[in-house]
């Protein structure tokens, strides 16, 4: 691959990757970033586009595996393809990695081995370039992650549901890319409140966001899931009460307002957990 044409492609779909996956094709920004390990100065590639995307029930429901998982492998040339077109263009890009399954929370009909194979939408260049949808980070190796997976194209090897949309990390807080679906995960996965309480949050609206309203709080609740805190605190908004969910994981834009619950619903959380 060449340096120069990286600053101009015009990136097609990665037509190797899950549907689910999506296309990328608008534009790429380039960041030097030093590594220890690796001389000299690697380039992260973040490619920008749309991709489909869903809310946590949708991917409980897409995810044919759903587990906490830590990669056993970095990612390396030799585990990474890029694939160029005619003209230099970067037409598909992915990684094979070895993640060690720590727990299963939904299995692929009864298959849950030690460690499992997937495909990562990333790859690093025989140039010393790391390429990623924009916004996502590659799983290094030792951290913890929640993956749903679902079967790709690539002879049904697994992949992360729509790049970082399907992937929690646990490990670092910044690189988690939907607060709804790291929180959602947490409560659901590692709290031990009743069901009864987790659909209050599933059944209603949520859209990551932060309070920004001079409210009392009415009560407050801390519930620890796997070594991290989630609060569930309750405002007096103009006559009603809303729940907010905030996690340290998901710093600093860790909140969810939750609107149109069931208020006797709510009512019940309260008395549960005050």
């Amino acid at each position: 691959m060449k340096k120069s044409h990286i600053g101009m492609i015009c990136f097609t779909a990665i037509t190797l990757l899950s549907v689910l996956v999506g296309s990328y094709v608008f534009f790429i920004s380039n960041t030097n970033v030093p590594n220890s390990s690796v001389e000299p100065e690697y380039r992260i590639i973040s490619i920008s586009g749309s991709y489909r995307t869903f809310n946590y029930n949708e991917l409980k429901e897409e995810a044919s595996v759903i587990a906490l998982v830590t990669p056993v492998d970095d990612l390396t040339r030799q585990n990474s393809t890029v694939i160029l077109g005619e003209y230099g263009e970067l037409v598909s890009y992915y990684a094979f990695r070895e993640l060690e399954v720590i727990t299963y929370f939904k299995e692929n009909e009864g298959d849950t081995p030690d460690t499992i194979g997937i495909v990562e939408s990333a790859a690093l260049t025989a140039e010393n370039e790391y390429i990623q949808p924009e916004g996502y980070d590659f799983m290094q190796k030792g951290q913890r992650y929640i993956v749903f997976l679902t079967p790709s194209n690539l002879d049904g090897i697994p992949i992360v549901i729509s790049a970082g949309n399907g992937i929690v990390p646990l490990d670092i807080a910044s690189k988690n890319i939907r607060t709804d679906v790291a929180i959602l995960t947490l409560l659901d996965l590692f709290s031990d409140l009743p069901q009864d309480i987790k659909d209050v949050f599933f059944n209603s609206h949520v859209a990551p966001s932060i309070l920004d309203v001079n409210a009392d709080i009415i009560s407050e609740v801390v519930i620890n899931c796997t070594g991290f805190n989630v609060y569930i605190r309750f405002y007096e908004l103009i006559g009603s009460v809303r729940i907010e969910l905030s996690s340290d994981i998901t710093y600093p834009y860790g909140q969810l307002l939750l609107e149109n619950y069931d208020l006797s619903a709510a009512e019940k959380l309260k008395s549960l957990v005050s």
